[in-house]
């Protein structure tokens, strides 16, 4: 049974993150976090809210009341996506939302292509 610890390692490592980078985010220490994912210490009740804001998911998922909670982590994401997810995170907030909006535009764009195929035949 995978415990909190195992939950935070896997969803941090599965958006391609360092310890520190997670950390600094969501305002702990790396020392702090480690400890979270080695399952020395849990989070408190407003750090806990932190993380699970942070990696828009929730409490009862993270703390393995849910097992059927529907989140991106439980589909497993191929190495593509993974990769695009790290880049992602890599950007500034405004480049964030620039690339949200092009996706966005993509998929308007392809909806769009698929309907008129389909008035085509």
């Amino acid at each position: 049974m995978n415990t909190l610890g195992d939950r935070l390692r896997e969803l941090r490592e599965n958006i391609g993150l360092m310890q520190i980078t997670v950390s600094k985010r969501i305002g702990i220490s790396n020392k702090v976090l480690s400890n979270y994912e080695n399952n020395i210490s849990t989070p408190d009740l407003q750090t806990l809210i932190l993380i699970c804001n942070y990696y828009n998911i929730s409490s009862d998922y993270l703390l393995g009341l849910d097992i059927n909670d529907n989140f991106i982590m439980e589909s497993k994401i191929n190495d593509d996506e993974k990769k695009v997810l790290n880049y992602y995170n890599r950007l500034n907030e405004e480049n964030k939302d620039a690339s949200k909006g092009y996706m966005i535009n993509l998929y308007r764009e392809q909806q769009n292509t698929e309907a008129n195929k389909k008035d085509t035949f």
